[in-house]
């Protein structure tokens, strides 16, 4: 009686511990859609949410289902997905040929989810072919950033075949803000003139979008663009344009900067038709160039080079922005520059002769591999009196990098 009475007393121990254990409750994972319909010529990057970021790389197995025939019905590039460390969320591209002859459903799910996740709301999407016309409206780059007070980012329209589509009349595809953005319109960025939309000018398939830049707050300063109205246009390649606010070129700008070379100088020569003689005579950019932007709006220049003919120490002050072109190839190399007044340069560009008054360059910093931070800098306003009077008002750009 006692050891059935212990017994008892055990079992009531041990279902009370496991009352009390809680479940573990992992992460999860879902497609961002249950559906999608997708027409002919057209590609879905079909969207997976993560609600923590991933700690490292994963690769996850693809499979399909469903009555489409892979290669026929659609295609894909690779049959895993890689979430690369720290994503929250991923895109896997399905395309589906301009030559399908009938509407298909195509399921699309996983093996198995992350290590360490479990399926969320959506494990498996499906996506209906259709035979419907479209047009096809993607973002012409990725990424884009807005080193001044306003720039310009370009869309582009396709046929379902790939080809440009040139609209008939002057045209404005709506553009939406992702939720996914850290800047928040109408305090860090606005759309030009009020202007949430790409214009397309009659006759052409590259249109524009304009962002202008409120306000710079570390942390709050990407914007994430993505088509709005889908009346009658379906999302392209590049679905998204993500753009960075910089920091200010008033504040990135502080500091010595050191001569890299003159941009793009043989392209330079070779559109003006120099001779040897003639491309030796030009200002050159070099290590001994050493120039300086301070906190004071002083300005500094120390070279044994040629960039001394023009430039003298003086003050500087930053204020707006100018189209500038990089280069002499076609089509050309556009910036939108901020805007640098200086108090005085020799506009004789000179080393014999001087004629000081106030000019303006450009300037913008970009980033590179090779030598971290880039500062562009063009020279626009000089007089067709100089050392090089072979040639006529043309911008010269020369590039600097950290001392």
């Amino acid at each position: 009686m006692k050891r059935i009475f212990a017994l008892f007393l055990l079992s009531l121990v041990l279902f009370a511990c496991s009352k009390d254990e809680k479940k573990e409750i992992l992460p999860t994972m879902t497609f961002a859609d249950a559906t999608y319909s997708v027409p002919k010529g057209c590609t879905q990057n079909v969207k997976i949410l993560f609600d923590v970021a991933l700690e490292s790389d994963f690769q996850l197995k693809v499979v399909y289902g469903g009555d489409a025939v892979k290669g026929v019905d659609f295609i894909v590039e690779d049959d895993f997905l890689t979430v690369k460390a720290g994503s929250k969320e991923a895109y896997f591209p399905v395309t589906i040929p301009y030559d399908i002859k009938a509407s298909k459903k195509l399921e699309i799910s996983f093996a198995a989810p992350v290590t360490g996740y479990e399926f969320g709301r959506f494990s498996r999407v499906s996506i209906i072919t259709t035979l419907e016309q479209t047009t096809i409206f993607s973002f012409n780059l990725q990424k884009g950033e807005i080193p001044g007070d306003v720039n310009s980012f370009e869309a582009s329209l396709f046929d379902q075949q790939g080809k440009p589509f040139n609209v008939a009349d002057a045209t404005e595809v709506a553009i939406n803000v992702s939720s996914s953005s850290t800047a928040v319109l109408g305090t860090h960025f606005a759309f030009k003139d009020g202007k949430a939309f790409a214009s397309f000018r009659k006759g052409r398939s590259i249109g524009t979008i304009e962002i202008e830049v409120l306000k710079y707050e570390e942390g709050k300063n990407t914007i994430i663009l993505e088509l709005g109205d889908r009346n009658g246009y379906f999302t392209g390649a590049v679905s998204q344009l993500e753009i960075t606010i910089p920091k200010r070129i008033s504040e990135r700008i502080i500091g010595e900067w050191k001569g890299l070379d003159f941009y793009k100088l043989g392209e330079f020569i070779t559109s003006w038709g120099l001779d040897e003689q003639q491309g030796a005579a030009l200002p050159t950019c070099t290590s001994t160039d050493v120039i300086s932007f301070k906190s004071d709006k002083s300005f500094t220049i120390s070279s044994q080079g040629k960039l001394k003919n023009y430039f003298r120490n003086c003050t500087y002050n930053i204020e707006g922005s100018d189209m500038i072109f990089l280069g002499t190839s076609y089509p050309p190399e556009r910036h939108i520059a901020p805007r640098c007044n200086m108090s005085v340069v020799n506009f004789a560009f000179s080393s014999t002769k001087e004629d000081l008054k106030e000019a303006k360059i450009n300037l913008f910093i970009t980033n590179s591999s090779e030598h971290g931070e880039v500062l562009i800098l063009q020279i626009n306003q000089y007089s067709n009196d100089t050392d090089f009077a072979f040639i006529w008002s043309d911008p010269l750009t020369f590039r600097f990098i950290r001392k």
